[in-house]
């Protein structure tokens, strides 16, 4: 880490940008820290909520061990490097559409599915559990049913027709059957609690 760096830059970074969806305005000491963190391939990432932090530069890890390692982890590097792209979530909730999520619910599976025996399978397993689990019931902020108001436990609409595109598009996988079993709980009324428990994402 340069030695210019101070704590407090990560938490005045938002106050550099000028307007809504505007770059930031970087004072010349951060444009400086900016420049030697690139050279080190890491970057200022702003994750919403006014949290910023430094990280990878998206595509880093493919550039340097593409043709070089085993194919489980060749596919495992491009994977994270192509999600390390956008932000995946902050303060509970998600950034990206649903959607992008059941696509990487879709690819972690195919992955397991492809390389049992890889030496990572126990972290894929676990990546892919927690995006199969906020794919089907969301995050606190960002929830796929109505927790409170006037229908608590209703599915909302747009995740109901995600659930139906990954039906159609993926019939055959995992998620695909843990989909229509969930929107067939929640249709006859079942208590969150229990879906929870009856689909097992684990």
């Amino acid at each position: 880490m340069p030695q210019c760096f101070h704590s407090n830059i990560l938490d005045d970074y938002i106050n550099y940008h000028t307007g809504f969806d505007s770059p930031p305005d970087l004072p010349d000491n951060v444009k400086k820290i900016a420049a030697e963190l690139k050279k080190v391939n890491l970057e200022f990432r702003e994750l919403g909520e006014s949290v910023t932090e430094i990280e990878t530069i998206p595509s880093y890890y493919s550039s340097i061990f593409k043709g070089k390692v085993t194919p489980d982890f060749e596919t495992y590097i491009s994977g994270k490097d192509r999600e390390g792209k956008e932000n995946y979530a902050v303060d509970a909730g998600l950034l990206i559409t649903w959607e992008e999520l059941g696509e990487r619910v879709i690819f972690w599976e195919n992955f397991i599915k492809k390389y049992p025996n890889s030496s990572l399978i126990k972290k894929v397993k676990d990546d892919y559990n927690t995006y199969l689990s906020d794919y089907l019931f969301g995050m606190d902020k960002t929830s796929t049913y109505e927790r409170y108001g006037k229908q608590p436990g209703k599915l909302y609409d747009e995740n109901r027709e995600e659930f139906n595109r990954i039906i159609k598009k993926y019939p055959n996988s995992n998620v695909a059957k843990k989909a229509k079993d969930l929107m067939i709980l929640f249709d006859a009324g079942t208590p969150v609690e229990q879906i929870h428990k009856l689909i097992n994402v684990d």
